[in-house]
C-alpha cells in the first residue's frame, strides 16, 4: 500500500524493484537539497533509515503544511502501525515577478 500527493490509498503492493527506486529517489533527493542549501528536516537519517530497511515493504504518506511551505514524507511499517522515519523539505519559493534584462 502506499499513498499518493491526494491522499488516495493505493491498495496495490509494490515490487521490491520498486521499493529500492523509491529509497534512491530520496538518496538523490538528500544530494540535491544540500547542493541548493535547501532546507530540510531529518532527510539524512532518513535516508539512512530507507537504506537499511530495503526490503521490507513500506507505506508512504505525504503531508503539506497548511501555508505550504514544508512538505513532509511519513515512511510506515507495511501493516501502516508504525512510523519508520519521517523528514520535511522546504518548498522552493519561485520568484514573484521574472527577471528582465531592461534598463
Amino acid at each position: 500500500m502506499r499513498r499518493i500527493p491526494d491522499g488516495e490509498l493505493l491498495g496495490a503492493q509494490t515490487t521490491p524493484d520498486e521499493e529500492k527506486l523509491d529509497r534512491r529517489h530520496y538518496r538523490t533527493r538528500l544530494r540535491i537539497t544540500q547542493k541548493r542549501g535547501q532546507p530540510t528536516l531529518a532527510l539524512a537519517a532518513t535516508v539512512d533509515i530507507l537504506s537499511h530497511a530495503a526490503e521490507e515493504p513500506l507505506c508512504i504518506g505525504r503531508i503539506d503544511a497548511a501555508d505550504t511551505s514544508w512538505t513532509f514524507m511519513l515512511f510506515l511499517n507495511a501493516a501502516a502501525t508504525a512510523v519508520l522515519a519521517c523528514t520535511g523539505v522546504a518548498r522552493c519559493e519561485s520568484p514573484a515577478e521574472p527577471a528582465t534584462d531592461a534598463k
